[in-house]
């Protein structure tokens, strides 16, 4: 997996289950943006539309709104990122991504600093996403020609711990935000935040949710990030966390506990301030990286209180896995129940749903199968996908997380077709 492709899984993970997930029936969505499914739209559009509209305050002119704290009522969506259709599916869903190079590359659309710190910004190029998805995918149900303002969150990718954690961050024209790493000497002086609600990012993340409640009229809550063990201490050190977990287990075991703690506080704060009712993520795209005896020995028991805390806190339990399924599987059986599941191309998906009948699982599908493939054989892939899941389609979502720029329109809408009118 590229470093694109494995910065925006975590992102979309990060932020889909940070609000309400609701499944009243097969629906197909899009992402846009935070982690986000973009469409073309013509260049003359989008210039008059960013220059009429984009009006942006300075931070230290910015009021907040409200941030809802200890209530009662189900969230309410957090991010602009999540779009159903009015339209059912023979799956639970369908999503795509078009990553933020595809914009670059086509319209000159940049990312960079403003659209993390730049809420005014954001929002704009979410309903100018929403709307270039409505026009260019015209027949697949997808967008919303008339989007209004939605709160966003700021999206620091895969870069979000490691900020926490006083890393450099970069932000790319035309990508997520990424980090320079931590010398060991530095990963190893890390203590855990008491209060990670007022450090930086989150504290970004929290006042820019205040903002635009205050602008917008809403009540949103701010959802700050629980991830993957191994995946951030990776993010934060580097491949040196590998090499340490065989000669050096004291400095990485330090390391991850510093991550265990934050996010266990993260939780914490989460469900007592601000009411998260969903489910926790852990993100182990890193975990194919070792063997399945290493994962057992030295990770697993870190996912185990990850589960055991999410457990206590009455949340759901989601792993994300990109990687090929099958050599954990029977180790990820040991932790308990799983609500969600998302494995990767080449899955065994068939026995995947055997091992975990209360599952809703999420199939990772391969965007450079979707770009270089013709219609006929999409359509062959996904009938062998849904043959796996034969019986189980209504608790299956078919993940496109990684469009790339050159990637055919009629293979978007094959994979919509086939999801709308399934197999005999």
């Amino acid at each position: 997996m590229s470093a694109g492709a494995f910065s925006f899984m975590l992102v979309w993970l990060e932020y889909l289950f940070a609000m309400t997930f609701v499944t009243s029936g097969a629906k197909l969505t899009i992402t846009a943006g935070i982690a986000s499914v973009v469409g073309r739209y013509w260049a003359g559009y989008f210039l008059p539309i960013a220059a009429s509209v984009i009006a942006t305050a300075p931070p230290e002119e910015r009021k907040g709104g409200p941030i809802m704290e200890n209530k009662e009522e189900p969230l309410e969506v957090l991010h602009a990122s999540y779009y159903p259709a009015r339209e059912k599916l023979v799956v639970n869903e369908l999503w795509f991504n078009f990553m933020p190079s595809w914009w670059n590359r086509g319209y000159g659309i940049t990312y960079g600093k403003r659209f993390v710190y730049d809420p005014d910004y954001r929002t704009e190029m979410h309903r100018f996403f929403d709307r270039t998805l409505s026009e260019r995918f015209s027949g697949c149900g997808l967008g919303d020609r008339d989007a209004r303002p939605k709160v966003t969150s700021p999206d620091f990718g895969n870069a979000v711990t490691p900020a926490v954690a006083g890393c450099h961050v970069e932000f790319p024209d035309d990508n997520y935000p990424w980090n320079r790493h931590l010398t060991r000497d530095e990963a190893r002086a890390l203590v855990p935040p008491q209060d990670p609600d007022r450090q930086f990012p989150y504290t970004d993340i929290i006042s820019q949710i205040a903002y635009l409640n205050g602008k917008l009229g809403t009540t949103m809550r701010p959802y700050l990030p629980t991830r993957g063990i191994l995946n951030d201490a990776e993010l934060i050190v580097g491949e040196d966390v590998f090499a340490d977990m065989i000669n050096d287990p004291d400095t990485a075991g330090a390391l991850f506990n510093w991550l265990l703690a934050l996010f266990s506080r993260n939780m914490e704060i989460n469900c007592a301030r601000f009411g998260y009712k969903s489910n926790i993520i852990l993100t182990n795209c890193a975990v194919m990286m070792i063997s399945p005896q290493m994962y057992e020995s030295v990770l697993m028991d870190y996912d185990r209180k990850m589960w055991a805390i999410s457990s206590r806190q009455r949340l759901g339990f989601m792993i994300h896995h990109c990687g090929t399924f099958d050599r954990y599987r029977d180790l990820y059986r040991k932790l308990g129940r799983i609500d969600m599941l998302e494995i990767g191309w080449g899955s065994d998906l068939r026995r995947a749903m055997e091992v975990f009948p209360e599952t809703k699982f999420s199939y990772i599908f391969d965007p450079k199968f979707l770009m270089r493939s013709t219609r006929r054989e999409i359509r062959e892939k996904i009938r062998e996908i849904f043959d796996a899941a034969r019986g189980n389609l209504p608790r299956l979502v078919l993940a496109m997380a990684d469009v790339e720029d050159g990637t055919p329109d009629e293979n978007i809408a094959e994979m919509v077709e086939c999801c709308r009118k399934g197999f005999p």
